[in-house]
């Protein structure tokens, strides 16, 4: 493990749009996606002795990713947020190091938040990860590291 790739700090992390490279939000917390292998299956049978075994499954899902940004009226105005939910594209996220992490996608859901005198207003978005391509080919993540 090199040190010098070593993330120490989560600032600046950002997201773009194919579809919508002029998006008007502005980051404050990025989850980034995570993978997971789904549930085990089981394959106990009347020959084990002591334990109930499980085997992995073969194929595995990137979860979501999810961010809080605040916004500009125009993401609500302009009908951009309505525009964003389920277009499959592809979305970038640039790290901190300027490494890049692209899959496709398409965003699941946005909900603001309470507009509350003293505090910027956010919106939470959920971006579902497609695995699939405009031709509907599945597409792996692929990520390029920094410059």
């Amino acid at each position: 493990m090199s040190l010098q790739n070593r993330l120490d700090d989560g600032f600046s992390t950002k997201l773009a749009f194919s579809a919508f490279p002029t998006v008007e939000f502005y980051e404050k917390d990025v989850k980034m996606p995570g993978w997971d292998g789904g549930e085990p299956i089981e394959t106990t049978t009347m020959r084990n002795i002591t334990y109930r075994t499980f085997s992995p499954r073969a194929l595995k899902t990137l979860t979501p990713l999810t961010i809080t940004a605040a916004y500009t009226s125009d993401f609500f105005n302009n009908s951009m947020a309505l525009a964003l939910v389920n277009t499959n594209q592809e979305v970038t996220v640039t790290l901190p190091d300027l490494s890049t992490f692209k899959f496709w996608a398409f965003v699941r859901s946005i909900e603001p938040s309470s507009n509350v005198e003293g505090q910027q207003p956010t919106v939470s978005l959920t971006i579902q990860p497609s695995m699939t391509n405009t031709t509907k080919v599945e597409t792996p993540p692929t990520f390029t590291p920094r410059p």
